[in-house]
């Protein structure tokens, strides 16, 4: 079925069409002229998708709710988050109310500090720390602080992770390598942020099979990190920038520490990522010298 059958039973535009194929919630043949070629399948799944945007899921909510297995589940958990979600606004909605009727007391501060707590870590942070900052920050751990502190040692980690975050200097970038990675962060949403860190994860937990399953992109990825191209890249001035930066200020040394008490997943991932590196590079020796 091509393009313009497919826009007349869906109700969706062309660049919405495209948009989802470029998220992988959709996979039709490509034939030689350029043309899209779409299964009954996929109209049906896009017409899923559709009515699933219309209901304000996020693109990633509806990958997870499609699914070949655990579709169900998913979509579960999407109703879980979202009553969750609804019930803090409530909430907050009636704080903000009482606000209006009687204005600020510690009383109200402290029922808002309650309700805050509930939220995901990722979003304390994403609100604590705006900005550049927070996003090249958040951009690997996303995947470990999805849920809510729940024990007095992980309220205490995730203090003192936030002040040594909060108390590093401001990082000078000139103006393009800024102009870089603000464009980067505007392309960059949160949902994106945690999907590319939860494609890394995956990796590290088996990276003898994502090895064999990418071992030409790998090749390929390694003959650009030593090309004269990515040296002159505003990719790897930024690298260098970022390291120098990171090394100088002990976010290494003090921040990954704090994670790993703050999240056992991430303790866990770690661990995984050290054992990963030696496999990484008994298999392709020439990652050392980019590691």
């Amino acid at each position: 079925m091509k393009m313009k059958e497919v826009q007349a039973q869906t109700g969706l535009s062309r660049k919405a069409i495209a948009y989802y194929q470029q998220k992988g919630l959709i996979e039709p043949v490509v034939g030689e002229n350029a043309y899209r070629d779409f299964s009954p399948e996929q109209v049906e799944r896009l017409r899923q998708v559709a009515f699933l945007r219309d209901l304000d899921l996020s693109v990633e909510e509806i990958a997870r709710v499609l699914t070949e297995d655990g579709g169900q589940a998913a979509l579960g958990d999407v109703l879980r988050e979202r009553a969750l979600r609804d019930d803090r606004q409530r909430r907050k909605q009636a704080i903000l109310e009482h606000y209006a009727r009687q204005g600020y007391s510690a009383e109200m501060r402290r029922a808002l500090d309650a309700l805050l707590r509930e939220e995901s870590v990722a979003r304390r942070f994403e609100r604590l720390l705006p900005g550049t900052f927070g996003q090249m920050v958040l951009v690997n751990l996303l995947p470990y602080l999805q849920q809510p502190l729940t024990t007095p040692a992980q309220e205490e980690a995730f203090e003192q992770m936030l002040s040594v975050l909060d108390d590093m200097p401001p990082l000078t970038l000139p103006n393009d390598l800024r102009d870089f990675v603000e464009q980067a962060g505007q392309d960059m949403p949160l949902d994106l942020m945690q999907k590319t860190a939860q494609h890394k994860a995956d990796a590290v937990r088996d990276v003898d099979r994502w090895l064999e399953d990418n071992r030409d992109m790998v090749a390929q990825y390694l003959a650009w990190r030593q090309s004269p191209e990515y040296e002159a890249s505003p990719a790897a001035r930024l690298s260098q920038v970022l390291k120098a930066y990171f090394d100088e200020h002990g976010y290494y040394a003090r921040v990954i520490p704090l994670m790993r008490r703050l999240s056992p997943a991430y303790d866990a991932y770690v661990r995984q990522m050290l054992a990963a590196n030696e496999r990484l590079m008994e298999q392709v020796p020439q990652s050392k010298a980019l590691l």
